[in-house]
């Protein structure tokens, strides 16, 4: 996933930083 995507959907500090 993008980094904008990422922060937009939460993924990057929930799923694998």
């Amino acid at each position: 996933m993008s980094p904008a995507n990422c922060a937009s959907s939460g993924c990057c500090w929930r799923r694998g930083r």
